[in-house]
Formats: C-alpha cells, structure tokens, sequence
C-alpha cells in the first residue's frame, strides 16, 4: 500500500479512466489522438506516477509558471530588460517530474482521469467519485494512527471552479468563493487526519418539519 491506496484501487482507477476515455473522449474527438499525441491506455504504473507527482506539486508547489513549470527541461532563463539586459540561469529550476513523465502524458491522464465508473452516478451520492478514495484513506488512518485526546472537528476547503462538478458550492465571504468543502477530523497536536467526508450540500427544514 501507499498512503493507504492499494495496487488494486489504483488499478481500478487507471481501468475506469481509460473507459471513460474511449467512452466519451475517443468519439467525440473521433481520432486516435489526445493533446495532440496517439492514445494509450494508462497502466496501473503511470497512475501510481501520476498520483505520485500530484502529491509532490500539492506539497512543494512551483512558482511562476504552473504545474507545466514541474516539468522544464532545462533550468530558467531570465533575459530581464533594458538595453544592457544580461541572460540569468536560474540554478536547480530543472523540474522534477520531466524525469517521471512527459508533460503531454501528463495532461492526457489528467483529461481522462475517472476514478469511478459512469454508473456509479445513479446511488445519487454526489460524491461517488470520491467515495471510495475517501474510504481507503479514512481506513488506512483509523488503522496507522492511535487518535488521543486533542481531537478537533472542523470544516475545511478546496478550490474548485469547475462547472460540472455537483459538491462544489459558493461562499462570497470565503478566499476560494468557489470550493468543494470537507469535515475533517484530525488530531490537533500531530495534524493527522482520521476521518473526512465531503459536505454536498446544506438541508433546510421548515418549521412544521421542525416540530415533527
């Protein structure tokens, strides 16, 4: 296992994104091509990459650039401006995963990543996609942690702008107004989190379901 995520979730995440690919992106491209390179099936391998570079991005993040700054080539270069501007190579800017994946392999696992099967949608969980990570994980932590006495339940987010998403929601009064909310349990003086759920959303009760 690696952080709580088996061989056999991972493979199931790589088989179901490559059958959302040829079942929705495949005909509506109608080629063989995705960002512009020949498909491939992910195999359980690339997806254990590609969510090993995702932790890595989430935990020593790239500035200037974006996520496609992980993947440079070679180091920096800062020609800066003027008449008298001088070239600057930026030592060790050389990004980390160019040696574990191309960019463009990147994008296409990230276009067709479906970690759940299409039919999963009608438990009318909104979050049936996360449903099974969020499983594993809260298993692998009630598993790996002794929970002590500084146990602290509170609410927490993550930025989310896409339109298709169904936990997302609004907040005006928030830094991400957009986000996908989780309650989260975690231990207050190691930071371990042992439980999380995704919110989908707020119920409002009237008055006469109230008094019932």
């Amino acid at each position: 296992r690696v952080g709580g995520m088996s061989h056999e979730f991972v493979a199931r995440v790589a088989a179901n994104s490559n059958d959302h690919h040829h079942a929705q992106t495949k005909p509506e491209l109608g080629q063989n091509k995705f960002h512009n390179l020949p498909w491939k099936d992910v195999t359980t391998e690339e997806m254990f990459r590609f969510f090993g570079i995702l932790l890595k991005m989430s935990l020593s993040p790239v500035d200037g650039g974006g996520h496609p700054a992980c993947f440079r080539p070679k180091n920096k270069e800062n020609t800066g401006f003027g008449s008298k501007k001088k070239t600057l190579i930026i030592l060790n800017s050389i990004g980390f995963a160019q040696k574990i994946m191309p960019l463009s392999r990147f994008k296409q696992t990230r276009a067709a990543f479906h970690p759940e099967h299409k039919r999963v949608h009608n438990s009318g969980d909104k979050c049936c996609q996360l449903r099974a990570a969020t499983n594993q994980l809260n298993a692998a932590s009630c598993s790996s942690f002794d929970p002590g006495p500084n146990l602290s339940f509170d609410e927490g987010g993550v930025a989310c702008r896409s339109r298709v998403c169904p936990a997302r929601q609004h907040n005006k009064d928030k830094p991400d107004k957009c986000r996908v909310d989780f309650f989260v349990l975690a231990d207050a003086k190691t930071h371990a989190v042992l439980h999380l759920d995704a919110c989908q959303g707020c119920l409002l009760y009237t008055s006469d379901a109230a008094d019932e």
